[in-house]
């Protein structure tokens, strides 16, 4: 049994057994769909208001995770140069 695990880890497959998916505070999975967006996080929030304060405490996530960004080379990609090119915020989002 110990082989066939080691052998299969070293062959690539079962990358899920090795790597543990943690849930952000704006993201819900069912299987291989995920949910996410500022209306998943204020549903899964016990406290509303701690959405909306800057001195949150980390279990509320970073209002980060809600941004969509544009990858353009107009709106440059780079943190570096101050533009990190964020077009706007995330309401609602399926991915799968």
């Amino acid at each position: 049994m110990q082989s066939q695990i080691r052998r299969g880890l070293s062959e690539g497959r079962d990358r899920n057994l090795i790597t543990l998916l943690t849930e952000r505070a704006n993201e819900v999975r069912h299987g291989n769909v995920t949910y996410d967006g500022i209306f998943v996080q204020f549903l899964k929030s016990d406290n509303k208001l701690q959405l909306i304060n800057p001195a949150a405490p980390a279990e509320y996530g970073s209002g980060r995770d809600n941004l969509v960004n544009d990858p353009s080379p107009e709106l440059g990609s780079s943190i570096d140069h101050g533009n990190c090119g964020h077009q706007g915020l995330k309401l609602f989002s399926i991915g799968f």
